[in-house]
């Protein structure tokens, strides 16, 4: 595990006493693993300088690296149109865009009326790859660095959306992607806010893939000390997150970092809650168990997986329903909880609590299509704490 001592965004050292130590888990992506998966130290730490909000150690990469071919994830793209509008009324001109993040192919797919070259070159494929290793974000994050880019060329339009919080140098990040404008050339980066889900305790969004979590405050502050001026900042509220978008210019100078500003009550409050949201948890699912009822968790994506065991869960925990095939027969890393399909919930009379680790729209899908079970007495829950229901 690699110390790193001083904040990645202004440099001034972390205080490891001030940090949120969820223990050792296992990387949520070794679903083959099961019980043997590998641990990792995991924990939060707040800058007492700037508040950025990041891990203290820095996971090695190969630990990160998918064991399988099928470990991809999606991102919000509703808002994409909205955000191609505002770059099209910056950029009137049919610019030359290079997407170098792995989500760039849906907001592209709004430019390709404009005209323009388009080009996506996919950095984590160009890694050499051990057997058995499928380079994913983690590699990506990497190589985006001056001495790689170099090869692409350089653009009107340079887009990221999604890696910047798992870089592990997110000021070189900035601006190995801004060497790839050309002069007066816009960089569009996107980024998780994670201002709601610390407002409401909500432990499943740790992950040890996401080295920084930005609010807006910081992701400005990250730009100015990477040299770059914000020309817009666009928000899109989502229900755990808003997506944060800012379309981003070079040429300015590098500012310090924001200095002084001491522990927000934001962070202060999260890391305090923690030990009562586990008690409160363990203290529900064990007595579900004690009227011999099982307990099961719909959808066993990484929010599952950091939710069982940031919350201390996974021997409280029966099973986790999923209907992707990739996963059938798997378990979830570091645990026995097998992951099974979710007709098993209707089929065993046993399980008297389903929780649900699925976006709001699926969680209304799930709800109608096991409404038989519901009315029979099955309770469902939503996994995530809802705004002014976080357990204090």
């Amino acid at each position: 595990m690699a110390h790193v001592g001083t904040c990645r965004l202004c440099s001034a050292p972390l205080a490891p006493d001030t940090a949120l130590a969820v223990g050792d888990v296992p990387p949520c992506n070794r679903f083959s693993d099961g019980p043997d998966a590998p641990r990792l130290p995991l924990a939060m730490v707040e800058c007492a300088q700037c508040q950025l909000v990041q891990l203290l150690q820095l996971p090695p990469l190969d630990a990160l690296v998918p064991r399988h071919a099928w470990i991809r994830y999606n991102e919000p793209s509703a808002h994409l149109p909205d955000v191609a509008q505002h770059v099209r009324a910056l950029m009137p001109d049919a610019p030359g865009v290079l997407g170098l993040g792995p989500f760039e192919g849906p907001l592209l797919q709004h430019m390709t009326e404009w005209g323009g070259a388009r080009h996506t070159p996919d950095l984590a494929a160009q890694s050499a790859a051990q057997p058995g290793r499928y380079p994913y974000l983690e590699t990506w994050q990497h190589v985006l660095r001056h001495d790689v880019l170099a090869s692409c060329g350089k653009a009107d339009l340079v887009t990221c959306r999604y890696l910047l919080e798992h870089s592990h140098d997110p000021v070189a990040m900035l601006q190995a992607l801004a060497g790839a404008l050309k002069p007066g050339g816009v960089l569009l980066v996107e980024v998780p806010d994670s201002s709601k889900f610390l407002t409401v305790c909500d432990y499943s969004f740790i992950w040890e893939e996401h080295v920084c979590y930005f609010t807006e405050a910081t992701l400005r502050a990250l730009a100015a000390r990477a040299g770059l001026a914000v020309r817009q900042c666009l928000r899109y509220p989502g229900t755990q997150e808003d997506a944060l978008v800012l379309l981003l210019q070079a040429g300015a100078p590098g500012q310090a970092a924001p200095s002084g500003l001491g522990p927000s009550a934001l962070f202060a409050r999260y890391r305090a809650a923690w030990p009562g949201q586990r008690t409160h948890y363990q203290q529900w699912l064990g007595d579900m168990h004690a009227q011999g009822r099982r307990v099961a968790i719909f959808g066993a994506g990484h929010q599952a997986i950091m939710f069982i065991h940031a919350l201390g869960l996974a021997q409280l925990v029966d099973i986790v329903l999923d209907d992707a095939p990739d996963k059938a027969g798997c378990r979830i890393p570091g645990t026995a909880i097998p992951i099974v399909p979710s007709s098993v919930l209707q089929a065993q009379d046993d399980i008297g609590l389903c929780l649900l680790a699925l976006s709001a729209g699926a969680q209304q899908s799930v709800r109608a299509r096991f409404d038989g079970w519901l009315q029979q007495g099955g309770v469902m829950q939503s996994i995530y704490p809802e705004p002014g229901h976080a357990v204090d």
